[in-house]
């Protein structure tokens, strides 16, 4: 395939292949080297193609969309109330607009987009494998793959069965001994990732665009298509459910996959009762930040002030766009399915639609992962948002039918492609010396582990990674006999990150352990109670804030302090919020400690 491209291309195929398939290796795109890896490499990628000519700007609703998308998303940056990871998080995002501008502009040859497929379903077989291995050894009770995480993983499967049947319809006799396993292979894994919502995502897309095939064609096309595949379709599904009972004896644990908690206890199925208390929770947030929400990636933060309950601990919102809603605003929200809904519109305006199974098959896949991310969280995984929007870009490319233009912006797409790598660079550099001082620290050199966390905040200021030095500093003052000079240091550094991130239960508990050993008792008090008051459910909090009331022989209102806690979570509670990670394995968090802790202290007041 290669030998009829020039150089350059070659490369640029050579990239786009380490941009879509080296995400899902490494804990879904999640690993912090990774995530900056793809940003530059999306950043290459674009400036190869700007320098030879291969991107030309086709104009069109979607397009303008995009741009409008982008530029609303930007504005609700500079009302965030964590403005720095705001605006990290929308660069991210801008990398994947541009991946988006190469897929859709770039006209790929066919062997190309072939060569890509076939690419993927290696890479899937290779992930389906791993997956069963870790199923069968690791002690899980369902399958992860190297997400570690079956949901999202079963959302990066929402990509790949589709398009394995594609090439399962598609191939002779031939290749069918080849891409009918891998279609089993598949679909067992899928199943064995146990998500519901990723199951009932892939049936209302395959119902939907069989009645818009239906609709743009015929019924008799899809009646003809069914007797000449219906045979292989049955012995594809007895021979995967045949395989999923073998992987399953093996294990010794027949349908384990099927034996999921109904309630909250198993940390890989957040139950339906949490997810509607993470919406409401969403709702309340947008109702207090309706234009430009409460800044892009604040949710975690924002959220516990909202939280219902000690039980509807989390991360995400479980909802894409309830998450847009809360995060950047209705307009943005808004802007976004415009985007979204030109694509589809301008998709089945064309006809014969029915003709086309590739685009069918990347259509199924399309909508299935948008749907399965109005109940679940793989829009958080790279590994499932550079195929989004790549495979949302290849669609996009294949039914714009408007002319091409010369590029008028051409310094402006090259500057943010440079922006785009010269960030990447400083946050590996970055990342790199703070999970250095995260080594140093657990075998206790703290005096390097400082060094390099400081190095790790030269040029990134990132709100985690300065908390993370500023209590290095801390502990080393309380340790140390240049205490002073230490905690002056740690207080400046707190009161950088409330600046950059002023939702943050953690930095007002950095702050206010600060203030108590420099002896700046009232101010120590107050950031204690704003913790607590942004974090209600943290039992950590309370111990802070009581055991600084004990020293200050304020016994009365400790003890009641400690009741309030005590109170809410009861030992049901406490039970509730272990984590469940492996079969015969818990990992709590830390809850139970916190909470023993806490009774001892008003046995002592007592």
């Amino acid at each position: 395939m290669f030998k009829n491209l020039k150089n350059n291309f070659s490369i640029s195929f050579f990239i786009l292949i380490l941009i879509l398939f080296l995400p899902p290796f490494s804990d879904g795109g999640r690993n912090i080297f990774i995530s900056e890896i793809i940003l530059i490499l999306i950043g290459l990628l674009f400036l190869f193609n700007l320098k030879k000519g291969g991107v030309k700007i086709f104009y069109s609703k979607y397009l303008f969309f995009l741009n409008l998308y982008l530029i609303f998303s930007l504005i609700a940056v500079f009302f965030s109330v964590s403005p720095y990871n705001s605006l990290i998080i929308w660069i991210q995002n801008l990398g994947y607009a541009i991946l988006f501008l190469c897929a859709s502009q770039i006209k790929f040859r066919k062997q190309e987009i072939n060569c890509l497929l076939k690419i993927f379903l290696a890479v899937i077989g290779a992930l389906c494998l791993a997956g069963i291995y870790f199923y069968l050894t690791g002690g899980y009770s369902r399958l992860t793959s190297t997400f570690w995480w079956p949901n999202p993983f079963a959302g990066y499967l929402l990509f790949a069965l589709p398009i394995s049947f594609y090439f399962f319809i598609k191939d002779n006799s031939r290749f069918k001994l080849l891409s009918a396993p891998l279609l089993i292979l598949i679909l067992a894994s899928f199943i064995l990732t146990g998500s519901r919502g990723a199951f009932l995502s892939i049936v209302i897309s395959i119902f939907v665009f069989s009645l818009l095939n239906i609709f743009m064609s015929s019924r008799r096309s899809l009646v003809i298509f069914l007797k000449k595949h219906c045979l292989s379709l049955l012995c594809i599904i007895i021979l995967f459910t045949t395989l999923i009972f073998i992987i399953n004896a093996i294990k010794a644990d027949s349908m384990a996959f099927a034996k999921r908690a109904s309630d909250s206890q198993d940390a890989l199925d957040v139950s339906s009762n949490i997810r509607i208390d993470y919406w409401k929770g969403t709702l309340e947030i947008f109702r207090d930040y309706p234009i430009f929400g409460s800044g892009l990636g604040s949710f975690s933060n924002v959220y516990p002030k909202y939280q219902e309950n000690p039980i509807s601990a989390g991360k995400y919102a479980h909802n894409w766009y309830l998450e847009i809603l809360s995060e950047q605003g209705i307009l943005v929200l808004i802007v976004f399915i415009l985007f979204l809904s030109s694509i589809f519109m301008e998709f089945i305006k064309r006809k014969n639609v029915a003709l086309q199974p590739f685009d069918f098959a990347l259509s199924i896949g399309l909508l299935a992962f948008l749907i399965h991310n109005a109940v679940d969280m793989g829009s958080h995984y790279p590994a499932n948002m550079v195929l989004f929007w790549f495979f949302l870009g290849i669609i996009t490319m294949r039914n714009m039918k408007c002319a091409a233009h010369n590029i008028k912006y051409k310094k402006l797409l090259r500057a943010i492609c440079f922006l785009l790598i010269i960030k990447g660079i400083i946050f590996l550099y970055s990342n790199y010396n703070f999970l250095k001082g995260l080594e140093y620290q657990k075998i206790g050199e703290f005096q390097i582990a400082q060094n390099y966390y400081a190095k790790s905040v030269i040029l990134n200021s990132d709100p985690n990674y300065l908390r993370q030095y500023g209590i290095i500093l801390y502990s080393q003052a309380i340790n140390f006999s240049n205490k002073e000079m230490l905690l002056n240091k740690a207080l400046e550094i707190s009161k950088k990150i409330i600046k950059l991130d002023s939702h943050n239960d953690l930095n007002y508990e950095l702050r206010g352990r600060v203030y108590k050993e420099l002896d700046e008792l009232e101010e120590a008090e107050k950031d204690f109670r704003k913790a607590i008051k942004l974090n209600k459910f943290t039992p950590r909090h309370y111990i802070n804030l009581s055991s600084f009331l004990i020293q200050e022989n304020r016994l009365s209102e400790a003890n009641d302090l400690i009741d309030e806690i005590l109170a809410i979570y009861s030992q049901d509670v406490v039970e509730i919020r272990k984590l469940h990670i492996l079969k015969n394995q818990k990992t709590t968090s830390g809850i139970e400690k916190d909470i023993d802790y806490l009774k001892n202290l008003k046995n002592n007041i007592e």
